[in-house]
């Protein structure tokens, strides 16, 4: 009977001589790798989810930047004008021109800083590149960015986008004070302008079309006016439009680090099954225990085979002791079995 002690002998001699790649241990962390791939596949790309649903809101509100720019400008120069073609009384036109207003100051402010119109991070936190063009000196705007004047106001593009921008929202706050006929101050109504007039609320007074030339002359001569139509007919859309094609580069490069993630995180899944997994491990250990098999089939070839006699045929019964007697070769040889065999290595 094996001992206890004999068992953990071979126990251990068995653990010692065991391959690394059938071993519990190997496949416990081949399985832990595949996990591992299967969350990283998930978890790396899910940094940019912010940055991609930031996007959508920022492209958006930057193109808008430019609708409001120009509906800001025909609302001025109808108010001024005054002759109904547009089919909006002065005041109307006041009250479109001061709604909007109202919206480019919020789209701009949301855009740089974030946290409004559903973006939650703004531009000037996290590129370098807006900030030179918004905060830094110059018309970077422009095709040739030598030239930075204006006629009605020299020095307005010369200190960055940012200052040109809150330079028109001004302007245009002083150019509604001066010729806005009902002569009062914003209120909710005005702000909500698009939504609280529609064609059966106007004044009607656009049925009377006149042209009047002294109105048509203050676009020129009014310095403010001058200035809300050069630079909001060139300057700012001009400039707008450059970050909307920024912003949209940058989609575009957030959307390719994605993708570039997913296909490197999915190759490395790959890597982990096929190399990792199925070659090191799992072919090794189907080899091993081919080559294990071939070796207890070559062991039991060398073992010598006795054929039993029909009286006797379990071989691994004791003998029994028999009689000693002299060797006598003719009977003795004849009664050997016919079936003896013994392997050629133990001949």
């Amino acid at each position: 009977m094996v001992t206890s002690e004999t068992l953990g002998v071979l126990r251990g001699m068995v653990a010692k001589r065991q391959a690394w790649y059938t071993h519990w241990i190997a496949y416990a962390t081949m399985f832990f790798l595949v996990l591992a791939c299967c969350f990283l596949s998930m978890g790396i790309p899910a940094r940019h989810i912010k940055d991609v649903v930031n996007m959508a809101p920022t492209v958006n509100q930057a193109g808008r930047r430019r609708y409001l720019t120009s509906a800001i400008v025909h609302f001025v120069r109808e108010m001024i004008l005054a002759d109904g073609f547009d089919r909006l009384s002065a005041e109307d036109n006041a009250n479109a021109a001061r709604y909007y207003l109202h919206e480019l100051i919020l789209s701009d402010k949301a855009i740089r800083l974030g946290k409004g119109k559903h973006i939650g991070l703004g531009a000037d936190y996290r590129e370098k590149e807006h900030n030179e063009i918004v905060y830094g000196t110059g018309c970077k705007w422009r095709e040739n960015q030598d030239d930075c004047t204006l006629a009605g106001w020299p020095d307005a593009t010369k200190h960055g986008l940012q200052y040109l921008v809150t330079a028109f929202e001004n302007t245009v706050d002083i150019v509604l004070a001066r010729y806005d006929p009902a002569e009062h101050k914003s209120t909710d109504e005005d702000l909500g302008f698009m939504e609280n007039h529609g064609v059966d609320k106007l004044s009607g007074e656009f049925e009377t079309v006149a042209f009047d030339t002294r109105r048509y002359d203050v676009l020129s001569q009014d310095r403010e006016v001058a200035f809300i139509l050069e630079v909001g007919q060139n300057d700012l859309p001009s400039a707008f439009g450059r970050l909307v094609n920024f912003f949209k580069d940058e989609t575009k490069h957030v959307l390719e680090t994605v993708h570039i993630e997913l296909r490197l995180l999915f190759a490395l899944y790959i890597v982990a099954i096929a190399v990792f997994f199925y070659y090191l491990v799992f072919r090794s250990t189907c080899n091993h225990a081919l080559m294990q098999a071939v070796r207890a089939r070559e062991f039991v070839l060398m073992m010598p085979c006795h054929c039993t006699s029909k009286e006797s045929p379990d071989h691994r019964a004791p003998p029994t002791r028999r009689a000693r007697r002299p060797f006598q070769a003719s009977s003795d040889l004849a009664t050997v079995p016919s079936c003896a065999y013994v392997h050629s290595r133990f001949k």
